[in-house]
């Protein structure tokens, strides 16, 4: 699921201010999660060629010749890399999710509550009268 907008990710130091701000945007029920993701980013790096080097050379009779010579030498190379990033990401807390206005203020229950009854907090449905059951599956017998 998708963070709430409000200055994610989080900067060391400053997830009290952030997730207050969160609260007041998404409201109360939202929570912070670790998300690690991949990250590509370039780099330079030294790298050794080597050029092969045809120069003039003196000769002992005082003569010029072709000579070659290996000149070594360093580069700068740009590198594609990879590296882990870690953000702190604000979404609804376990339970909860997004009404039509990004508030976390929807509370989920599993399977839904059957028999028109309503979740009124996650995990705990309210019925309609004359059902019973942990979601209000069953019609209650009449006693007697």
């Amino acid at each position: 699921s998708s963070g709430i907008n409000a200055e994610w990710p989080l900067r060391p130091g400053n997830e009290i201010r952030s997730i207050k701000k969160a609260k007041r945007s998404a409201g109360d029920n939202v929570c912070l999660q670790e998300v690690k993701r991949s990250e590509e980013y370039e780099d330079i790096e030294k790298r050794s060629i080597k050029t092969l080097v045809v120069e003039r050379c003196a000769g002992e009779d005082g003569s010029t010749t072709p000579c070659r010579r290996i000149k070594r030498s360093e580069i700068d190379v740009p590198v594609l890399k990879t590296r882990e990033v870690v953000e702190m990401v604000a979404n609804c807390c376990a339970g909860w999710s997004k009404d039509s206005n990004g508030k976390c203020l929807v509370p989920e229950c599993d399977g839904g509550c059957v028999n028109d009854g309503e979740c009124k907090s996650p995990g705990e449905c309210l019925c309609k009268e004359g059902f019973e059951g942990a979601r209000y599956q069953r019609k209650k017998r009449a006693a007697g």
